[in-house]
């Protein structure tokens, strides 16, 4: 999941540079379990800053 929400963030981040187009006005939170890593919770804002 660390993965996927570092390509969303690159994603997000890439609408936050150009004046042609509109940034995203939303939050994302992406979540899994597994049971090697236990539970992992991600948090995207609109600027393309991932936690």
């Amino acid at each position: 999941v660390q993965h996927l929400a570092d390509r969303v963030a690159m994603y997000v981040h890439a609408y936050t540079l150009y004046s042609a187009v509109r940034p995203f006005g939303c939050s994302f939170m992406l979540g899994s379990y597994d049971s090697d890593d236990g539970a992992q919770l991600y948090m995207i804002d609109p600027s393309g800053v991932s936690y």
